[in-house]
């Protein structure tokens, strides 16, 4: 495929699927990768927060503010392994 990349990083910033605007084929990692770091963050950003958003049974993320990583759910009292910070999902 070929892509303007100004209408690429537009539906990047915009949209939380992003399609070829001529075949309406799912756009694929690799021309992702020929967006803007900026760009490209962002899209994974809101990748990752949709995914967690449909799927909070798997992960959670750490509430402390200076942290923030993401670790597995347990339904028990949890402890971060990056931060060390207890908390209960």
């Amino acid at each position: 495929h070929t892509y303007c990349l100004a209408c690429l990083e537009a539906q990047a910033y915009m949209n939380d699927t992003i399609t070829c605007g001529k075949c309406k084929q799912d756009v694929v990692i690799t021309d992702l990768q020929k967006l803007s770091k900026e760009c490209l963050r962002a899209c994974q950003d809101r990748s990752l927060r949709h995914y967690l958003a449909t799927h909070p049974q798997d992960f959670v993320i750490c509430p402390l503010p200076d942290c923030q990583k993401l670790i597995p759910y347990t339904s028990k009292y949890s402890q971060c392994p990056h931060c060390m910070h207890h908390f209960c999902p």
